[in-house]
């Protein structure tokens, strides 16, 4: 059966960046490859299966010996019956054993090898499903990069959820960051002092109140979560119990809204939401270096590292790379474009896979691979088959 197109058309990121040829190729060969992984897969169950009715086969045939003996019982005379019947299954138990012990050393050194080479057509698929999602193929619902710092270092990684009920995860390289390839002080980066009014009191010797600051640029980055609208910071006090969070957000077409909140011990401090406190807040010098940080954070999702998670309807995808159904819905996303692609690149072009003009003969060529599911997806893309 063909795929269904009309079911998902809108699955698919409007995002010109994204290179079209290298997502269909990508695709071609994880497909291509997790199906060779469940061919392995079905042959290891049948030769598990295979090993278990030899064995039974064989328990059977020592009984069949003794039943054979007892039925020339009359010929041999029964005082010789029993005692043949005990020789002969006595003999042919060691035999029998001795092959089940050989069949259960052939059979292991099989499924050895088996699981050996499904490993490996994981492995490939995998890597293709990585060059694949990478590209962005896929229209967004939401999309999380989020940094933690874990033992000196940053942790960061970038979650995707998109049209049709797929998500994944991907690594980051914190690593290749100029601001989170050690721990992240604001102070750093900055010449001016970043105060943060976290109370206020009164002084003897004053009438007006006397507030108590701390510098947020001194507090170190404990963790970020950027989406498409919001940031979220976490910050730490190196020498003490004192946390600062940071919320920014800002929709195209309106002015940002910042909350700052402070802790330490049993105080709690909304400083965005107290005026007299709000009042003496840096709002535009924090502000600045919340974009300075998200920034950085989108620049992580250039440094993918490996694809950790892919789920589809809840499913885990990675751990068995069984799910038909999956690659059915990322090829009827990707369809329409391959199929836009085709019709722009001129009759006999030499356009290849390495753009978004493709040639149909390259298409065709790399689904042949692909065997019946290629020419379905030919039909889905609307070229019909040689």
């Amino acid at each position: 059966m063909p795929l269904e197109l009309e079911s998902t058309q809108g699955l698919i990121s409007t995002s010109e960046s994204a290179g079209l040829g290298i997502s269909f190729a990508s695709l071609v060969e994880s497909t291509r490859y997790a199906k060779n992984r469940s061919e392995i897969m079905r042959r290891i169950e049948e030769t598990k299966s295979h090993k278990e009715k030899t064995s039974l086969d064989l328990d059977r045939l020592c009984d069949k010996f003794s039943v054979e003996i007892h039925t020339m019982a009359e010929a041999i005379g029964s005082e010789w019956t029993e005692e043949l019947s005990k020789q002969v299954v006595s003999f042919s138990n060691a035999a029998i054993q001795l092959i089940k012990e050989k069949v259960e050393v052939q059979t292991k050194k099989q499924l050895e090898e088996y699981l050996s080479l499904a490993e490996m057509e994981k492995a490939k698929s995998v890597k293709g499903l990585e060059a694949f999602l990478s590209t962005s193929p896929l229209r967004l619902l939401d999309r999380v990069v989020a940094v933690r710092l874990l033992e000196g270092a940053y942790y960061a990684s970038a979650r995707l959820q998109c049209y049709g009920e797929i998500g994944y995860e991907f690594l980051l390289d914190s690593s290749s960051s100029n601001l989170f390839s050690k721990e992240l002080r604001l102070s750093e980066y900055m010449k001016s002092e970043i105060k943060i009014p976290v109370r206020m009191g009164k002084s003897w010797m004053k009438k007006d109140p006397v507030f108590d600051y701390v510098r947020l640029d001194q507090y170190i980055l404990t963790s970020a979560e950027a989406t498409a609208s919001t940031l979220i910071t976490s910050y730490s006090d190196p020498g003490g119990d004192s946390k600062i969070k940071v919320v920014y957000s800002r929709r195209e077409g309106s002015n940002p809204f910042l909350t700052v909140e402070y802790a330490e011990k049993a105080l709690n401090v909304n400083v965005t939401s107290n005026p007299a406190l709000s009042s003496r807040l840096d709002v535009e010098t924090i502000s600045n270096n919340m974009e300075r940080v998200w920034l950085g954070i989108n620049d992580l999702e250039q440094h993918k590292t490996a694809l950790v998670k892919l789920t589809f309807r809840q499913k885990d995808i990675l751990q068995n790379l069984d799910d038909n159904e999956f690659f059915d819905e990322c090829w009827t996303a990707l369809a329409p474009r391959i199929a836009g692609a085709i019709k722009k690149s001129p009759i006999g072009s030499n356009a290849g896979l390495g753009s978004d003009r493709i040639e149909e003969r390259a298409v065709r060529e790399r689904l042949k691979l692909l065997g019946r599911q290629g020419e379905n997806i030919l039909r889905t893309i609307g070229l019909a088959s040689n």
